[in-house]
């Protein structure tokens, strides 16, 4: 999803020269602070740099610049491309399960964690990493693992009618249910109480969970309902981290970063492991700070925003990269999607443009 990153942020400098704006300089300060903040006391702690820190400054510094009506347009672009993206993987990821067949570009690629130390090996088809020797084989696209697409797709699901055509959401919909991801499908939940969806689909959704008890029933109740009734939804971390987690909770240790010398999971405790709780402290107010700017800012319907800051948080415990720029054009854009409701789109736009209009005037 990087190359997308990139080819959003060239699209819009290109064609939007004064596509950004005068924003709060406090909300800039924030996220800037908090990243420095881990980076140096990466340094101090464990003598380790991670420099990807860099590289996500640069794209929350340019998102929180952007112009707020450009913030929904750079999302409204992101999901066009990946929804053509997991069309294109759907259709060849359904031919090959049902005929085993495919035209692969590389075999025995290597998905993991940094050290190696959990793998898996895949082939590389057209649109689509296949885990090798798999009887069942979950839908993954392009991205590392079958989370990412869960996850990503659960967020996309909390986007208004005015933001997103019937087949992109469906698009989305099919994505995150073929990816058998226990986070796609909580956040799946919460977007449905969260009332911002098509009263139409309500069709969509039985047609779709009962080809799903007909065709893979199964392989559902192995990766989705066993977890929740076997008490193994908090399946993220192996047992050799979870000794080791529990013994810097302990010892306090757990304050201050670990470093990435040990990486047995995913999640939120493994956030904690390699930063520290510490250096989770200004990274949530950042988010907070500027989420509750926005919602005020836009008197966003309280109820849907806030449920969407939630599940944000919820699916944090499941997958810790809530750094990701993917993940973050959606949280900067959903409080200003939800504005007054969120009726038509062109209001959304005014609204915006004459926000940005008081801020400057207020810089001035």
């Amino acid at each position: 999803m990087s190359v997308i990153q990139a080819v959003l942020f060239v699209f819009f400098i290109y064609n939007y020269p004064s596509c950004f704006s005068r924003v709060n300089r406090i909300d800039v300060a924030c996220f800037t602070v908090s990243l420095v903040f881990i980076y140096v006391l990466l340094i101090i702690c464990v003598g380790q740099v991670d420099n990807s820190l860099l590289f996500t400054g640069i794209g929350i510094v340019f998102l929180l610049l952007l112009r707020d009506d450009l913030k929904v347009e750079c999302l409204k672009r992101f999901v066009k491309i990946i929804s053509l993206v997991f069309t294109l993987s759907i259709i060849e990821f359904l031919i090959y399960i049902t005929t085993h067949w495919g035209i692969v570009l590389y075999s025995g690629i290597i998905l993991g964690n940094a050290d190696k130390t959990i793998v898996t090996y895949c082939n590389q088809y057209l649109f689509n990493f296949i885990v090798q020797l798999s009887d069942t084989p979950r839908f993954q696209s392009l991205c590392t693992e079958p989370g990412n697409v869960g996850t990503l797709c659960g967020m996309l699901l909390f986007i208004n009618r005015d933001s997103v055509s019937k087949y992109q959401y469906i698009i989305i919909l099919v994505a995150g249910l073929l990816s058998f991801s226990l986070a796609f499908y909580v956040l799946f939940f919460l977007s449905i109480l969260n009332g911002s969806r098509f009263s139409g689909t309500i069709i969509i959704y039985a047609l779709l969970f009962i080809a799903l008890y007909l065709l893979l029933w199964d392989f559902f109740e192995q990766r989705i309902l066993f977890r929740l009734a076997g008490g193994y939804a908090d399946n993220r971390i192996t047992e050799d981290f979870s000794v080791q987690y529990n013994e810097a909770i302990r010892d306090g240790s757990i304050l201050i970063p670990h470093g990435f010398d040990v990486s047995y999971g995913a999640g939120a405790k493994m956030w904690f492991w390699r930063y520290g709780v510490l250096s989770f402290v200004p990274v949530f107010y950042s988010y907070y700070h500027y989420y509750r700017a926005k919602v005020r800012q836009y008197n966003s319907l309280r109820w849907n925003s806030w449920v969407f800051f939630f599940a944000f948080w919820i699916s944090f415990y499941q997958r810790h990269w809530i750094m990701n720029i993917d993940y973050l054009i959606i949280f900067f854009s959903v409080p200003i999607l939800f504005s007054e409701g969120v009726v038509r789109q062109k209001k959304i736009v005014d609204r915006v443009s004459v926000s940005n209009m008081a801020i400057d005037n207020t810089c001035h």
